[in-house]
């Protein structure tokens, strides 16, 4: 079948805004003119895109896997107008045919693909997540044939290539690049740096519910274990509400088809301390520093810890050669590699209960923490190119992160929190400034 040709001649067809033209006065109940499909609608970032397209007043397709009862897709019935949002049940990316794939964008004039994955999981492996859904994606909507925008999002630092020396994720997401643009040329890459907002991945990974995690790591010699202690990793996370305001503006610019675009925030921050930051505001809002799991390290109840105790750079910096790591860091790197990779092992263990896991092995507490691909790119400096264009060319002003951070970090665990810390009671991590002079793009920053 092929979806772009009608049977009609072809110089009557209709392109995409002949007749999806913005009406009212902005708004949930206007119509901004986006008739939009969101692939990953029930994700983090995709919870906060479907907001920004709802309360601009777009009519929104939303494939979802399983059932609209799920709370997650219960929380996206009140972003659109009535009528506005329609939902699609039983979306497989695996099992479902390229028509009915085309049936929940064939009336579409943007389609957006927040739909990733850090690791494979026993129903979709990260390379299709990743590589070949995208692919199939832009043959899709480049067999409409009619302009249809198609918005993709990837990691900041995808296209870096010392970067992707680091982790295959990165790897792949460039990869899909380069498919999905030999596949539909007018294809939007939006590149973001990593994004904080409630329940986010970053903020928790590090320091909240991450905690638990990052304490089984610190018999290699840290607390929380980074590259260079962290002390040489500078990164500009921007808030989920800025990324999804970006992209919806993406969507409906008469510009962007085939551009890409960096967001990232000017206010930049040291990995190291903005982790500190992040325990600062968890410890101390917490009842007690004695709770099992959650015991607050330090001398006499002090909760404020100065993490700079803990760390240490016992691995090297995440570039470094060889030849330039001590015995010590190279046996602490084989032992973080070897520890990153039982986390993906299924668990042999005698035993019915057990025994499913080698089946069911995605769903131990571990497997859905990190492995080595992703424990590398949390680690990692972000590296835009300053040339394409971000958050100003599209009039939006990212917010600083700190009130987000600090949201997420004391409110993880409402059960806990009685001694809460108000935003301004807690010391702030200082702030950078980027520094493009490099003509390879490198990162320097500026106190």
């Amino acid at each position: 079948m092929n979806w772009g040709r009608r049977t009609i001649n072809k110089v009557v067809s209709r392109q995409k805004h002949d007749s999806l033209i913005a009406a009212g006065a902005g708004g949930r109940s206007s119509f901004s003119g986006q008739a939009a499909t969101v692939f990953g609608s029930t994700g983090f970032v995709g919870h906060s895109l479907v907001n920004n397209l709802g309360r601009i007043g777009s009519s929104v397709v939303l494939p979802i896997r399983g059932s609209t009862e799920r709370h997650q897709a219960q929380d996206l019935r009140i972003m659109g107008d009535l009528g506005a949002l329609q939902f699609v049940q039983g979306f497989d990316m695996e099992r479902w045919s390229d028509d009915q794939v085309f049936d929940v964008i064939r009336h579409s004039n943007v389609v957006y693909n927040v739909i990733g994955n850090f690791k494979s999981t026993n129903h979709w492996p990260r390379e299709m997540t990743n590589v070949e859904w995208p692919e199939r994606l832009a043959k899709l909507v480049a067999a409409k044939e009619d302009g249809t925008r198609l918005v993709h999002l990837v990691h900041l630092n995808c296209e870096n290539e010392e970067a992707q020396k680091h982790s295959g994720i990165l790897r792949e997401q460039a990869e899909a690049i380069q498919r999905m643009r030999a596949a539909y040329p007018d294809t939007i890459i939006v590149k973001s740096a990593q994004a904080v907002g409630w329940k986010d991945k970053y903020t928790h990974w590090w320091a909240t519910n991450g905690e638990y995690y990052q304490r089984s790591l610190s018999y290699i010699g840290a607390f929380p274990l980074m590259y260079g202690g962290g002390h040489n990793t500078f990164v500009g996370p921007i808030r989920k509400m800025d990324l999804a305001r970006a992209m919806a503006v993406i969507g409906q610019h008469p510009d962007s088809d085939g551009h890409d675009f960096e967001l990232y925030n000017d206010q930049t921050y040291n990995l190291a301390q903005l982790v500190e930051y992040m325990y600062d505001c968890k410890w101390s809002s917490m009842a007690t520093n004695a709770t099992p799991g959650f015991k607050v390290p330090g001398v006499y109840n002090k909760r404020d810890v100065d993490l700079d105790l803990f760390q240490w750079d016992v691995l090297g910096e995440l570039g470094a050669e060889k030849e330039d790591l001590t015995m010590g860091q190279r046996i602490r790197r084989k032992i973080l590699r070897l520890h990153l990779a039982k986390l993906n092992w299924p668990r042999f263990i005698i035993g019915q209960i057990r025994f499913l896991d080698y089946f069911k092995r995605e769903q131990s507490m571990y497997f859905d923490w990190t492995n080595e691909d992703h424990f590398n790119l949390m680690n990692m400096s972000d590296k835009p190119s300053f040339e394409a264009p971000g958050f100003k060319e599209l009039g939006v002003q990212p917010q600083c992160i700190l009130p987000t951070v600090h949201e997420s970090a004391t409110g993880y665990y409402p059960g806990m929190v009685t001694n809460f810390k108000l935003f301004n009671e807690i010391d702030r991590p200082p702030k950078y400034e980027w520094d493009s002079s490099e003509v390879d793009g490198a990162l320097q920053l500026a106190s």
